[in-house]
């Protein structure tokens, strides 16, 4: 009698385990494009292309070396930094692809119109947004390669 409620309540645990891994809502990937130039501007992009159709672009100043810059076009707003490979502090997390996103505690249209935390690994989080149909769309880290 003991054993079969010990069984039972195993597998009950693993039932409620297998069901909560079913329904949790799973972060996607995303696809990334190659960098182009905005000759007009003086940035470099890619697109950033999520699954249902959405999309994000990360920004590359030559002038700006150590981050990458997230843009949401649905917002017109930059809303996070990136460090990249040239960073002294995280550059070699990023070469391992290490997630750090550095969201902005003011948004603006311009990069020098946003206000970024001073970074520290307490304030960087992993990267994620939502797509058309609203679902949550894991970020990751950008490719580490620039321009």
């Amino acid at each position: 009698m003991f054993s079969r409620l010990l069984i039972s309540r195993r597998l009950i645990g693993w039932l409620a385990l297998a069901l909560l891994v079913l329904t949790a809502s799973p972060l996607v990937a995303v696809d990334y494009s190659d960098w182009q130039y905005n000759a007009g501007k003086g940035y470099y992009y890619r697109k950033c292309s999520f699954p249902a159709g959405g999309h994000q672009y990360v920004v590359y100043y030559k002038s700006r070396p150590q981050w990458v810059y997230w843009y949401n076009p649905g917002a017109q707003v930059f809303w996070s930094a990136c460090p990249t490979i040239n960073h002294p502090t995280w550059g070699n997390d990023i070469r391992n692809g290490k997630d750090l996103f550095l969201i902005a505690e003011v948004k603006g249209r311009n990069v020098e119109d946003c206000k970024f935390p001073m970074p520290t690994g307490a304030n960087f989080v992993p990267g994620k947004a939502k797509d058309k149909d609203g679902g949550d769309v894991a970020l990751g880290c950008p490719p580490p390669d620039l321009p």
